[in-house]
């Protein structure tokens, strides 16, 4: 049965939503709306997860980590029924040491409600612990393990390592309104064990839903006249109500050509009739037409609420295609391409009634679309899983082409660059089936292979962060005697992290070839002395070798390529500028020098004439 809890539930949490069928969907994580772990029976309830807040202080030995969707039971003991709502289809129920409750209920309510159980300890869940006792006769069930899918897949998981111990009432397990229709696909025990042959399925019949807002039209009633008003563009129906008195219809009057009618339109929440004055229709910017029209019964609109059936004829009804017979209360339409959009900002198409299929002459055997085991039952009192895996025969399979999903983590140049890079080493490592390459070790080329076979993207991230020197002393020690005349700015380390959307890898120590990285200059070095250059150099350590790369600088941004990531230093050194004289201000000095010369020389010439004469 689904949980008398659930009743509790919906008072303090949630309305769910009402089932249709519709396109089977899977999420992981949970779902951003109503989504929950509770402990509770029909007195007291315990959330552990609800609406994205997490109270782990709720219950002992009951802890959830939204990072990796894990609830963990350690050595529970309690009567209460567990209850799972929109998890996710990675939701898992890891287990220490021996815990025991009274029911479990997993919902997948249109999200997604798998089931995973880990850990190395042991579950059982007993439905006698629950303390409700179902009358004799009674066709309600008390199942231990529900799974609800609700138009998403339930899949129900065991790993080898833990044990699991199911005592019921009713059904063992229980799998509601999925398309996992056989026990292969819906019960995966991870120890071998083959419980299939004790596996019933119930068929339910049903229709595929349509999707389309429609507008449907029901003349009941006597026609109504109304006089038509506008405001803003839009019809609205005005009657006499009294002497000097009009009554107001504040719904839209909408029209349809196909079905040649007026209609007010049934998504307005407004006001729906107010009695008013003729001034207070002018003063709301009412004006009146000449127009006057006729308005009978009423028009519906709704979303997705059509079932076709195998002939293509959509059904608005009230049968039921779960038991067979004639199906009664029922009205066939067709869909028209005619679109009207109404005041909820949708645009729905009207709906004409099909005057060729009459009401009353559709049978079940007419309208079945196709059948399929939309339940499975476990048909068991007790059931054990065992911990301990099977050895089974390893079928070969034949070779498929797996598909490398390598993206940067962020949209940086650096992680960018790396991602080509890493790519190249990923691929030679999903190309081989066990062994690795340069720059990878094995744990992580194990990891890479696994999460890839899954369809899993692998994220590329450059991360470089400060270390100080008494953080990696033998590194800076050797750093430092390469140096020597330089002095050292900062020490970082620079990792390639490999890393999925939930999870971190590991990290690249190389690559096959070098990407350009660029550091910033730090804020608080010494200001350069007058006279001097500064120049910066970056130095790496790798393996116990230390090498200075090639380093340009930009502004407050030095860039250096590298294929190695360990240790590296930032280094500067001041060196004095020598200044010459220019070799212009030389040749003024050698033609003034000349100058004097020569004027001397004229000097002692004319004095010399002057004794002789």
């Amino acid at each position: 049965m689904k949980t008398k809890l659930l009743a509790v539930i919906m008072v303090f949490t949630m309305v769910f939503t009402v089932f249709c069928n519709i396109p089977v969907k899977a999420a992981n994580g949970p779902s951003d709306t109503y989504a929950f772990i509770v402990f509770g029976n029909m007195e007291d309830y315990k959330e552990i997860y609800s609406e994205g807040e997490i109270y782990n202080d709720a219950m002992e030995g009951v802890t959830y980590d939204k990072d990796t969707n894990t609830l963990t039971l350690d050595n529970v003991n309690t009567n209460l029924a567990l209850d799972i709502n929109k998890m996710g289809d990675d939701f898992k129920l890891k287990l220490i040491g021996e815990n025991s409750i009274a029911l479990l209920d997993i919902y997948g309510d249109d999200y997604g409600g798998n089931l995973t159980i880990t850990g190395d300890g042991s579950l059982t869940v007993d439905t006698s612990k629950y303390g409700f006792t179902i009358p004799e006769g009674s066709d309600e069930e008390m199942n231990a393990i529900s799974f609800y899918a609700e138009n998403t897949n339930a899949k129900f998981t065991v790993e080898d390592t833990a044990t699991v111990n199911i005592k019921a009432h009713s059904y063992v397990i229980k799998f509601s309104d999925t398309p996992n229709n056989d026990a292969s696909k819906a019960i995966d025990l991870k120890n071998g064990q083959d419980i299939s042959s004790n596996v019933q399925t119930e068929q339910y019949y049903y229709t595929r839903p349509v999707e389309a807002n429609c507008i449907m039209f029901e003349d009941e009633g006597e026609p109504e006249i109304f006089k038509i008003y506008t405001k803003d563009g839009k019809r609205y129906g005005v009657q006499e109500s009294g002497e000097s008195s009009y009554s107001l219809r504040y719904a839209p009057i909408e029209y349809s050509e196909v079905a040649d009618r007026y209609f007010f339109d049934p998504k307005y929440n407004g006001d729906w009739n107010v009695i008013l004055e003729e001034a207070d229709l002018t003063a709301r910017g009412l004006v009146a037409t000449e127009q006057v029209v006729t308005i009978q019964g009423y028009a519906s609109a709704w979303e997705y609420s059509l079932q076709k059936d195998k002939d293509g004829i959509n059904h608005v009804s009230n049968y039921n295609y779960s038991e067979q017979g004639e199906i009664e209360n029922y009205k066939v339409y067709d869909i028209s391409d005619e679109e009207i959009t109404l005041s909820d900002g949708e645009t729905y198409k009207v709906l004409v009634l099909n005057e060729e299929i009459g009401e009353g002459q559709l049978t079940y055997e007419t309208t079945k679309v196709y059948t399929d085991n939309y339940n499975i039952f476990v048909d068991l009192h007790t059931l054990n899983i065992p911990a301990g895996k099977v050895e089974e025969p390893v079928e070969e399979k034949p070779e498929e082409n797996v598909v490398i999903k390598v993206e940067a983590a962020d949209d940086t140049e650096e992680d960018i660059l790396a991602k080509e890079e890493v790519g190249k080493l990923i691929e030679a490592i999903v190309n081989e089936d066990e062994g690795t390459v340069e720059g990878i070790d094995a744990e992580l080329a194990d990891k890479i292979r696994e999460k890839v076979e899954n369809g899993e993207t692998i994220y590329v991230e450059v991360v470089a962060k400060e270390v100080k020197a008494e953080d990696i002393e033998e590194d800076a020690k050797a750093i430092e005697e390469k140096v020597k005349d330089g002095k050292i700015a900062t020490y970082f380390d620079i990792d390639i992290v490999i890393k999925t959307a939930t999870e971190t890898l590991g990290t690249v120590t190389s690559l096959q070839d070098k990407i350009e990285l660029t550091l910033d200059i730090p804020e608080n070095l010494p200001a350069v002395e007058s006279g001097y250059t500064r120049t910066y150099k970056v130095v790496r350590i790798h393996d116990g070798k230390v090498e200075e790369l090639e380093t340009t600088v930009s502004g407050k941004k030095a860039t250096f390529k590298s294929d190695l990531f360990s240790t590296y230093a930032l280094t500067y050194e001041d060196t004095k500028t020598t200044k010459n004289p220019a070799t212009g201000d030389k040749i003024g000095l050698y033609f003034a020098m000349l100058a004097v010369s020569i004027v001397g020389a004229v000097v002692t010439l004319i004095s010399m004439k002057k004794q002789y004469e």
